[in-house]
This record gives structure tokens, C-alpha cells and sequence, in this order.
């Protein structure tokens, strides 16, 4: 192939390339040219169509199945994992679908000078704080779910499964 006599068609980028170089006079100067030029614009398509793809990502909602009351790390594994990871990290499964880096739960201790922000953590977890790297609804409210969880009017079961899963958190700092 030299010369002006080259044949593009239905050829893929990667054949094109090739045939780009091996080129010839005008036609080589033309299709460098067209390749140099619309190289980014294709690289900028693909990296686009991915963040779109991890964006249009839904996460499934489901109904919270029942786990003990007491069961810190059966409540965490059933409740947290899938956002903030088995071992805490904010890298759960669902994480890329969620609209903001979800949080690195070991890291609480350190990021608040030392000290386990316990009341902080409690009310995240009820929904009774407004957390804004939760966005608008990912985080489930688990107040709401854990009073549904328990068939009763009762809160007390509610506020055991909270307390229990803060102190769960807690033992999860880094040290």
C-alpha cells in the first residue's frame, strides 16, 4: 500500500496504525495528520464512556435481611461490607456506584485526633446526621431499617443493633 491508492473502509484503529506508517506522499502526511489530531479526542471518548458507565451503575436495593441484635460483625458484614469493604476500607463492591469516595472507617480514630468520634459514628449510622459524602440517598438510614428490622414498635432492639455496630467500628481503627 504507498501512495495515494490506500483503502481505509471498515479497518479498526489498531489496523490503521500500521498502515499509517507504511504510507507514502500525501495520503501518509493526510492520515498522520487526521490520526495526530483525533487521537485525543478518542482517548478522551473512551475515558468518558467509562466514568459514565461507573456512574449509570445503580446499586441494587434490596430488604435488609434479619441479623442478631448483638452480632457486630454479622450486622457489619451484612449491613456495611458491600459499601465500605470487609475490612473497613471504603473498596466494598458498591462503592464505585456511590456519588462520593465512601469513607475508610479505620481511619475515624486518626482523623478525629486520636479520639473514636463514637457519637458521630452512631448517628451516621441511625441517619440522624446529615453526611455529605453520603449524597443524597446512598447510605441507607439505619435507624429506620433496624426499628422495621425488629417488627415492633420498640426501639430498644433499634438502639442495641446501633450501639452494637459502633462498637464494632470502633475495634476496627487502625492502631
Amino acid at each position: 500500500m504507498s501512495g495515494g491508492n490506500a483503502h481505509l473502509g471498515d479497518r479498526s484503529l489498531a489496523q490503521l496504525i500500521p498502515m499509517a506508517l507504511r504510507m507514502e506522499g500525501d495520503m501518509q502526511l493526510k492520515i498522520n495528520k487526521w490520526f495526530i489530531l483525533s487521537l485525543p479526542v478518542f482517548v478522551a471518548c473512551f475515558v468518558w464512556m467509562g466514568n459514565l458507565e461507573a456512574q449509570q451503575r445503580p446499586v441494587q436495593r434490596t430488604d435488609a435481611p434479619y441479623t442478631a441484635p448483638t452480632d457486630g460483625p454479622g450486622m457489619y458484614r451484612t449491613y456495611c461490607a458491600v459499601c465500605h469493604g470487609s475490612r473497613g476500607k471504603g473498596d466494598g463492591p458498591a462503592a464505585p456506584a456511590m456519588k462520593a469516595k465512601v469513607t475508610d472507617l479505620t481511619l475515624l480514630t486518626k482523623n478525629n485526633k486520636g479520639k473514636f468520634p463514637e457519637e458521630r459514628v452512631y448517628t451516621s449510622i441511625a441517619g440522624d446526621m446529615n453526611v455529605p459524602a453520603h449524597g443524597a440517598q446512598d447510605m441507607p438510614t439505619w435507624g429506620y431499617v433496624f426499628k422495621r428490622i425488629s417488627g415492633s414498635t420498640d426501639e430498644r432492639e433499634a438502639v442495641v443493633r446501633l450501639k452494637t455496630l459502633t462498637n464494632y467500628i470502633k475495634g476496627m481503627q487502625e492502631r
